[in-house]
């Protein structure tokens, strides 16, 4: 946790035992009474908090609030439903990258099991989307939504702004290289397949929604590789990192 995050903002707080916040502040940053750390309110503001007192069951902080972090960037992620534990990677990472919206639906490959996971049907995903924002010393989240079919997920991306772009990275049937492409900074929509990648019928469906099919080369990738190296392609190449 390189900022701690709270859903409320208060001007003060306390961090019991059974909280592992407690125990990052207490065992990770060895904090004692004086000492600061970073603090935020999700999709609010940031601020310092000081401890005020320590005990064995709690820490009393108090916060001074400052600015809110910057908006999340212009990307909308489409990602078709994979393993459990692929998910949470790609979920983790993508609110690293502070995209602002995440999308999931069912492919043709996609195990029924899938979006039927605790991570879904609990709502992890959304603990998951505050540690990488956490991790990221911001205070944003990405929007979550999903869908029950891949028609519904691409027919809601047409509702988007016209001038959005929509691309879907595919490994075997492209139409040229994501890296040659994201030179311009208009809003975006990136779509990436499941394990396996995308069937006959879901290029069909994309060419029916108007996405441009891009490669990032010839080596087959995890779906959260894959997702990491395509934002690192295009905030490289728009200037955001």
């Amino acid at each position: 946790m390189n900022r701690i995050l709270f859903k409320e903002q208060k001007g003060d707080y306390i961090l019991r035992s059974n909280d592992p916040r407690f125990e990052h502040v207490r065992g990770v940053l060895r904090l004692q009474v004086g000492d600061t750390f970073d603090v935020g309110v999700i999709n609010g503001k940031a601020g310092k908090a000081e401890v005020t007192k320590i005990n064995a069951e709690a820490f009393h902080v108090t916060v001074n609030w400052c600015e809110a972090p910057p908006a999340l960037f212009p990307i909308i992620l489409y990602i078709a439903y994979s393993r459990p534990q692929t998910a949470k990677k790609i979920l983790f990472e993508a609110s690293v990258f502070g995209v602002s919206k995440i999308c999931f639906f069912p492919s043709s490959k996609t195990d029924p099991g899938f979006p039927k996971s605790s991570i879904w049907t609990e709502r992890k995903w959304e603990s998951i989307l505050i540690q990488g924002a956490e991790q990221a010393f911001q205070t944003r989240i990405p929007e979550l939504h999903q869908y029950e079919t891949m028609t519904q997920a691409f027919e809601d991306a047409s509702r988007h702004d016209k001038n959005i772009r929509k691309i879907a990275l595919d490994l075997f049937e492209t139409n040229g290289k994501l890296s040659d492409c994201m030179k311009n900074d208009s809003p975006l929509i990136l779509a990436l397949g499941p394990e396996g990648g995308w069937s006959k019928s879901d290029r069909k469906r994309m060419d029916k929604y108007g996405f441009q099919r891009l490669e990032m080369g010839n080596r087959v990738m995890r779906c959260e590789s894959a997702l990491i190296s395509a934002l690192a392609i295009i905030y490289s190449q728009r200037g955001w990192m």
